[in-house]
């Protein structure tokens, strides 16, 4: 019986826990874009509970059912459109190059995130 009451009473506190995850983060939004020279993969107004970029990525990713790859923190696929040896897909928060993974860039409200796949040589040209 103490068991049964034990099982109870820790079933109540994980849920508890759980909701107050919830509550306590804050809903943010902006927009989330993911754009090769071809196409515009995906482009979306978001509200989300996501706390760094790569949450509010997959996250809108898997709502919209677009396919990617995320490997070792790095994302370098986006609807089958693979980064190679000269191209890939490049990181941009708010307007310019981020400095850091998507999973250590905590996300703020009215973020703009956006994936560019781009020539690396002219990306990166200027610096």
């Amino acid at each position: 019986m103490k068991k049964i009451i034990c099982l109870v009473l820790l079933s109540i506190l994980v849920c508890l826990s759980a909701c107050q995850n919830n509550e306590s983060t804050p809903e943010l939004s902006g927009r989330v874009a993911i754009i090769a020279p071809e196409t515009v993969v995906l482009s979306q107004e978001v509200v989300t509970h996501a706390t760094n970029v790569e949450e509010v990525l997959v996250e809108t990713c898997q709502k919209g059912k677009i396919p990617y790859t995320l490997t070792e923190n790095m994302f370098d696929n986006f609807g089958g459109i693979a980064s190679t040896q000269t191209d890939g897909w490049i990181l941009y928060i708010n307007g310019e190059t981020a400095q850091a993974g998507a999973k250590f860039i905590p996300l703020e409200d009215n973020f703009l995130v956006e994936f560019k796949y781009v020539n690396y040589d002219e990306a990166f040209a200027e610096f």
